[in-house]
């Protein structure tokens, strides 16, 4: 059986070229559509961590993951059939890193009647993220939207319209829980929670908060039996409180929490993914507070761990814990859209990795990170590019004053090893049994 991501094999190498790549993908996900077709195995269901369709948030609510294909149309429906005994069921998760409202990215949105739009900043990598069965992105800064004023550093506060473009480009996870998050205090939660609720109620966000139920949920997504939690926690928040009138507005990084949401995470769930938001900023190696939280995710029950905040790529590592336990760690994807100078933060990574659940357990088949590179400039060409596909001609217009593709390759050497392949732009792994 082929464990590598979308059909690709790890000793394969990948197709030179974007197009030839394209096509390999495409063909992929035509082999995977039939595949659903003949096994009728539509995919996800989720209880989110809160019930972002109804009020009270109950914790056991269960709601329907958007659906998208290729071209934006329903490809992808809730399941609860189990996998048969000699199945796999398998579930591919592509994430990125983090969506910072700086104000020259703002700008780039705003059309001249004053609508604003951002689907130019993620229409390059669209195909990569629908690809995935469930694909998670980092909103660094709070969606709180015009009425709160728009605003960049240190106080940020970005448009609504950006959640707009995460969800057209197929994300169906938000991970919230950042040191910017409560920038604009209680209110700045509260308008982002209601955006999503109203908006777009099938989009999972998790890390913020508005009560104690909606603080305690659990988010889980599942396919074909295979039930996968999803966690996010912040180190901190720039020194600013908790609001006042918000207790639970952030999860924030605390052993007794987080060790109690882990417990009940493996109760609900097959596997358990972590998001948390740590680390040194523009470090390219993670620093020993992170290992220590790594270790005591792994111990507790995280089989996945997938950090941001850095704004600058950190390797990807498994980690030994206690008992033959194993945890993969992407220490830090970067920067995903940003405005920030420099080859090192305009280059980030997207993580893709396969669950698997079989008569063996539960694994990673196998995983990559594929480096991304923001472009930045003005209107419809600010956008984010995989490395891949990226061109001296675009490195040479780039605001952020990359200067070529040699600078964002040697910063993925520098950043994830000699394991990393320069000439595919890719690192890559197998099977990781992370729980004995």
């Amino acid at each position: 059986m082929d464990s590598g991501l979308r059909g690709r094999r790890r000793d394969a190498p990948r197709p030179r070229g974007h197009g030839a790549r394209r096509l390999c993908r495409a063909l992929a996900t035509l082999i995977a559509l039939l595949v659903t077709a003949l096994v009728a195995s539509p995919l996800v269901g989720c209880s989110g961590a809160f019930d972002l369709g109804q009020t009270g948030g109950d914790a056991q609510a269960a709601a329907t993951m958007s659906a998208r294909g290729p071209s934006g149309t329903s490809g992808r429906q809730a399941s609860d059939r189990p996998a048969e005994p000699d199945e796999a069921a398998t579930l591919d998760m592509v994430c990125v890193g983090d969506v910072i409202g700086h104000m020259p990215l703002v700008d780039s949105g705003l059309a001249p009647d004053g609508t604003r739009s951002y689907d130019h900043l993620f229409a390059q990598v669209r195909p990569d993220i629908e690809a995935a069965d469930v694909a998670v992105v980092n909103q660094e800064t709070p969606l709180g939207g015009e009425g709160l004023g728009l605003s960049g550093y240190p106080l940020f506060n970005s448009p609504q319209e950006l959640g707009d473009a995460e969800v057209a480009a197929g994300f169906d996870v938000v991970t919230c829980a950042t040191n910017h998050a409560v920038d604009k205090g209680a209110q700045g939660i509260a308008n982002e929670l209601a955006f999503w609720r109203t908006r777009h109620p099938e989009t999972k966000v998790l890390g913020i908060a508005d009560s104690q139920a909606s603080y305690d949920q659990i988010c889980v997504v599942e396919k074909d039996g295979l039930k996968v939690a999803l966690l996010n926690y912040a180190y901190g928040l720039n020194g600013l409180s908790m609001p006042a009138d918000n207790p639970y507005a952030v999860h924030l990084l605390d052993e007794g929490q987080v060790a109690a949401d882990l417990a009940r995470a493996r109760q609900m769930a097959d596997m358990v993914v972590v998001f948390p938001h740590w680390g040194d900023e523009y470090a390219t190696a993670p620093n020993d507070n992170q290992r220590r939280w790594a270790r005591f995710f792994c111990d507790n029950g995280a089989d996945v761990i997938v950090g941001t905040h850095t704004h600058s790529l950190q390797p990807v590592e498994t980690i030994e814990g206690d008992g033959d336990r194993h945890a993969l760690v992407f220490w830090s994807l970067g920067n995903f859209a940003s405005n920030q100078p420099t080859a090192l933060k305009a280059t980030g990574g997207m993580a893709r990795f396969r669950l698997v659940k079989d008569d063996s357990g539960c694994y990673v088949g196998s995983w990559e990170l594929d480096p991304v590179v923001c472009q930045t400039g003005q209107g419809a060409s600010f956008a984010v590019y995989e490395l891949a596909a990226y061109t001296d001609e675009l490195a040479a217009a780039n605001g952020a004053g990359v200067g070529s593709v040699a600078a964002c390759q040697d910063v993925c050497s520098a950043a994830l090893g000699p394991a990393y392949d320069r000439e595919h732009s890719v690192l890559a792994g197998g099977e990781v049994r992370t729980a004995a």
